[in-house]
């Protein structure tokens, strides 16, 4: 669990950064963004059940961390969402190019 919402937002920001802009990138963000919400609850789920959870000897959390999760994953999914859009317009009036983008 620990380990997902560490990589999947690694993961799409490679992946974003290697293809450049195009609409799917910025649903992908979208996508990563509920995964690291999911995985924040589910976090949080396993925390209140079981007491801090630790993974690979380094990673901790308690429910602090859990919640911190979610409340980052939340904030990450309305700002993925609108960047879609705002890009699009940016692109749409010839502020930038999608390699600028």
């Amino acid at each position: 669990m620990l380990l997902i919402a560490l990589l999947v937002p690694l993961v799409t920001g490679a992946a974003a950064g290697a293809a450049g802009w195009h609409r799917w990138v910025g649903w992908a963000g979208v996508v990563a963004a509920a995964v690291v919400t999911a995985t924040g609850a589910g976090l949080a789920a396993q925390v209140l059940h079981n007491g801090p959870v630790t993974g690979f000897g380094i990673l901790r959390a308690d429910a602090l961390s859990a919640f911190m999760v979610i409340v980052i994953g939340l904030v990450s999914l309305v700002a993925n969402w609108f960047g879609i859009g705002y890009v699009q317009a940016e692109l749409s009036h010839g502020h930038t190019n999608p390699a600028g983008a």
